[in-house]
């Protein structure tokens, strides 16, 4: 247990470092250029930071839960604490290894919503809040970036120009 811990404290640091190594290298910049790795990168900072606090503070040890109290899911993930599930990290790997492929096939402003439906209906989630959560991706991703920033974003090898 104790490896779990340090190992997720030595992961919340490499991520702090990381955001501020994206930050200041992006401060070389022109000032068009280091718009998107600061809006990253500021807010990643102050997440990594809360995250190596979590991580960091000593917590009473909490008291055992019934296993009737929970639902089947969680018993069988903490039944097998401390070992690795290859399905899940299987699947999980499938899933960015999709989206970025997505990405690079379509382009930002197709896929993020089209990932979002196609993930929630795989998770068995209802079509309004499917619908509801691709569209407002959609929506923030061309605010932010098209109208607000007025950041040009990958367009995809199908609709390059």
């Amino acid at each position: 247990m104790k490896d779990k811990k340090r190992g997720e404290i030595i992961l919340s640091i490499f991520f702090l470092a990381f955001f501020i190594m994206l930050t200041v290298i992006s401060l070389g910049y022109s000032a068009k250029s280091r718009r998107l790795p600061l809006i990253v990168g500021i807010p990643g900072i102050a997440l990594a930071c809360v995250e190596v606090y979590r991580r960091s503070i000593k917590r009473p040890p909490s008291a055992p839960r019934r296993k009737g109290a929970r639902g089947a899911h969680e018993a069988d993930e903490e039944d097998d604490a401390g070992t690795v599930d290859f399905r899940k990290a299987a699947a999980m790997i499938g899933w960015v290894a999709l989206l970025v492929v997505m990405i690079w096939i379509f382009g930002f402003l197709v896929t993020i919503p089209s990932y979002t439906l196609l993930f929630m209906k795989v998770r068995k989630e209802s079509w309004l809040a499917s619908i509801l959560f691709a569209g407002i991706g959609f929506a923030a991703l061309y605010v932010l970036f098209i109208v607000a920033l007025h950041i040009e974003l990958y367009p995809g090898l199908i609709f390059k120009q």
